[in-house]
């Protein structure tokens, strides 16, 4: 069995930067854990969090939940599903599910969870954004009641990042996750963490507002410490299956070249982010999630046990996202 490891980097040129991301691995049972001593505003708050997807064929791919870990009576979570359907849900069977899928594993998406259950207008109450981009299609639609209190900033009751929290079905995330803000008691679009730059991308700006009495900002910048919160609040979330080798340099604003998932012999495996190949017994192919037709490029790879890099033609035409290398 052989190893290959690598990262390739393309030049970024965002105002605001951000400087790391943590890479919550579902083989390590990764995930960050709070519990709010008191409840904060449960009808009004709002979740932003930017996330690069690795392994894309999980149950499902957390980006934050509440879960009493006993059982199925009390949750609210957002993720992604087994289908690539991006999800806001509780067990009240309050849910949004999107039409839309995001399966592209080269790409960092911006994902923000408005809830508002105070606003008189129904469907203003459970909102998604991504990119900058307000969704409004959905293969299932049902908003909750005036002033329902769902199980998000609930006292007593364990957050998540990284994993559901369900003892009996527990599932864990495999993503990088960076700028990951939570805002109780305001509900905020997605302008209030991000812009269209001159190039038309959707970019990460500074969040200058206030955060509430359990709003969190976590970025990952103590590898020590990577639950630790930076809003003010200490709202310190504790790691589990974590390391200071999970701070990782692959962010939205300095996007890394992985190992292409979409584009995997049957025989191979890939962990860590999509940055470790293993498996491969006979001579096959495995491709980044960048392509390029000019300019300077720079990679690294750790290679063992025969194996080889270098440039190819993108496979099967141009069907896959981020056009391999």
């Amino acid at each position: 069995m052989s190893i290959i490891q690598g990262t390739s980097k393309a030049a970024g040129g965002a105002v605001y930067e951000i400087d790391q991301s943590i890479r919550f691995n579902d083989d390590d049972s990764a995930y960050l854990t709070k519990t709010f001593a008191s409840a904060g505003n449960r009808k009004t708050w709002t979740f932003s969090t930017w996330v690069k997807f690795a392994n894309l064929n999980l149950t499902n791919n957390i980006l934050f939940s509440s879960w009493i870990s006993s059982g199925a009576s009390a949750y609210q979570l957002i993720y992604i599903d087994g289908t690539n359907n991006l999800r806001l849900e509780d067990q009240s069977n309050n849910r949004l599910i999107t039409n839309r899928v995001f399966k592209d594993a080269s790409a960092w998406y911006h994902v923000v969870a408005r809830v508002d259950t105070t606003d008189a207008t129904s469907s203003n109450r459970f909102q998604l954004w991504v990119n900058g981009e307000r969704i409004t299609s959905f293969s299932t639609e049902t908003q909750p009641s005036l002033n329902f209190e769902g199980n998000i900033n609930k006292g007593s009751q364990p957050h998540y990042l990284g994993r559901n929290g369900y003892s009996l079905a527990m599932i864990y995330s495999d993503l990088y996750q960076a700028e990951t803000h939570f805002i109780d008691g305001t509900a905020l679009d997605a302008t209030s963490f991000g812009e269209t730059n001159d190039d038309g991308v959707w970019v990460p700006i500074a969040y200058t507002g206030s955060y509430g009495t359990n709003g969190f900002y976590i970025t990952g910048a103590d590898s020590a410490d990577l639950g630790a919160d930076y809003s003010g609040n200490g709202n310190d979330f504790t790691s589990s299956g974590l390391t200071s080798a999970d701070q990782m340099l692959d962010t939205p604003t300095d996007n890394f070249c992985t190992l292409n998932p979409l584009i995997t012999p049957a025989t191979m495996t890939f962990a860590d982010g999509n940055l470790v190949l293993s498996g491969y017994t006979a001579v096959t192919s495995a491709y980044g999630t960048f392509g390029m037709s000019s300019g300077k490029w720079y990679w690294e790879l750790v290679a063992q046990t025969n194996a080889m890099a270098g440039v190819a033609a993108t496979p099967n035409g141009s069907q896959y996202p981020g056009q391999p290398i």
